[in-house]
């Protein structure tokens, strides 16, 4: 998804007739991710982690092209948060080519026949950008989720050129455009500090590999909240963050209580001069250079832009 206009047209068309067909049918050879991995999970936006499984074919037990829509919806999703016009679904779907990620997933998912019927529908609801039947199908698959225990599906990890292009779709948003997409997360919006005085909570009554999961979930988004896309930043914060709630999980609420003030210190010490000018900009280049790296945004643009003629 990254805007970059030097290939010449027959490279352009060929790589981008290559990342359509990423979307629509399974890939015969795997392709690992430019980026290595991070744990963590785009919140609604996607907060993506970066340690993704490596990128590559479908395994064949998955259900026809249940991964791909998957990829679709997660890309539609962001697309219509943004209301992004023709002209910048245009630009998107000309980045895709070079910035995204050529194939799917590798890691398989099962689902049932309801759940994969409902997710067309939803993917369909997007394209058409039909507001009220989109939110009915999302609550009707977060109702099959619960009820099927469907496993969740690979974080999208982000490609070195969807990092180094996010900053510049995001100067080419609207202060509308970012204001809607910034609203549509409300109170569910992450901060770092705040993500920190919940795990703190959390963490002290759970144990095993469920205390280890929220640990490793709140250290990585921590983490790139407050590096952005600098990667190099992001790999130093996020054993910081894992070595603090390593410390807290064993403590009673009585020394937990004693130990606030030094906590808290611990805290600052990590988030730093981190404001919340710069946790919005983050989490908001975040969730496009998502966007850019995955591997089917380049189908759901053109999907938009069908629907817009």
């Amino acid at each position: 998804m990254h805007p970059i206009r030097r290939y010449a047209f027959v490279a352009l068309a060929v790589t981008l007739l290559a990342g359509f067909t990423a979307c629509r049918k399974v890939h015969p050879a795997a392709e690992s991710s430019e980026n290595p991995p991070a744990p963590n999970k785009p919140t609604s936006v996607a907060l993506a982690a970066n340690n993704a499984a490596p990128f590559a074919a479908p395994a064949k037990e998955n259900k026809e092209d249940v991964v791909s829509i998957h990829y679709e919806v997660a890309a539609l999703e962001t697309m219509n948060h943004l209301k992004l016009s023709r002209s910048q679904i245009e630009q998107l779907r000309k980045l895709a080519a070079t910035t995204a990620h050529k194939s799917l997933p590798i890691r398989a998912v099962k689902t049932s026949d309801a759940f994969e019927a409902t997710l067309r529908e939803l993917r369909d609801a997007l394209v058409d950008d039909n507001e009220a039947r989109v939110e009915a199908l999302t609550l009707a698959l977060d109702d099959l989720r619960e009820k099927e225990e469907v496993p969740e599906f690979d974080d999208v990890a982000l490609t070195a050129d969807a990092r180094r292009h996010a900053p510049e779709v995001l100067r080419h948003l609207g202060a509308r455009q970012l204001m809607g997409f910034l609203g549509d997360f409300s109170e569910d919006f992450p901060d770092p500090r705040d993500k920190l005085d919940e795990a703190f909570d959390e963490i002290r009554t759970m144990e095993g590999k469920e205390w280890e999961a929220l640990r490793d979930e709140t250290a990585g988004q921590i983490a790139w909240l407050i590096a952005g896309l600098d990667a190099a930043t992001e790999s130093k914060i996020r054993p910081r963050v894992v070595a603090l709630l390593n410390r807290v999980h064993p403590m009673k609420d009585s020394e937990f209580e004693a130990k606030q003030e030094e906590l808290s210190k611990q805290v600052e010490d990590i988030v730093g001069k981190v404001g919340p000018l710069d946790v919005i900009r983050h989490f908001t280049e975040r969730s496009l250079a998502e966007l850019l790296s995955n591997p089917c945004a380049a189908t759901a643009a053109e999907a938009r832009l069908k629907k817009m003629d």
